[in-house]
């Protein structure tokens, strides 16, 4: 398989996960932007701002090859509203993008971030970032469910949640 094929894929199942992400950040109730389901967890916007805060590491790791993330503070320290966090994933994803662009021109050969300690090429990482992000929908799925608010229609569609 081509390189660009291989990122191009990526780039479908990225933008298919983060669209999961977007949707469902749009549809908490704004008297359930702070609402946790159990003390243990933090409460939604605190959710939210940590995704920013990890897709900014991963998005700065594709430029290092070193995932760091020591570096979440220093990545988003902004608000933990909707609209700068939607702003804030929005700008990730135009540099993601850029990363992914470059990746394209250059190929993969020798492409490989260090994962706290262990090498991951460039499927090995993407996946890593794609689990990351469907871990936090599971739980999403029970703020929902405890807050007595409904999933997006993709999520109850494509995934019965």
């Amino acid at each position: 398989m081509r390189d660009i094929q291989v990122i191009e894929e990526f780039e479908r199942s990225w933008q298919y996960t983060r669209n999961m992400t977007t949707t469902f950040i749009d549809c908490v109730p704004e008297e359930k932007w702070t609402f946790s389901h159990h003390p243990n967890f933090a409460p939604l916007s605190k959710q939210f701002c940590h995704m920013v805060k990890v897709y900014g590491c991963y998005v700065e790791a594709m430029k290092s090859k070193c995932l760091d993330m020591k570096k979440k503070a220093s990545i988003y320290s902004g608000k933990g509203d909707r609209i700068s966090i939607q702003e804030s994933l929005s700008s990730l994803d135009e540099k993601f993008a850029s990363e992914l662009k470059k990746l394209k021109e250059t190929g993969l050969d020798g492409f490989v971030v260090d994962v706290f300690g262990t090498e991951m090429g460039f499927t090995e990482y993407t996946h890593v970032m794609i689990q990351h992000e469907v871990g936090h929908f599971g739980i999403w799925a029970n703020y929902a469910a405890f807050g007595g608010f409904p999933t997006p229609s993709i999520w109850q569609n494509d995934w019965k949640l």
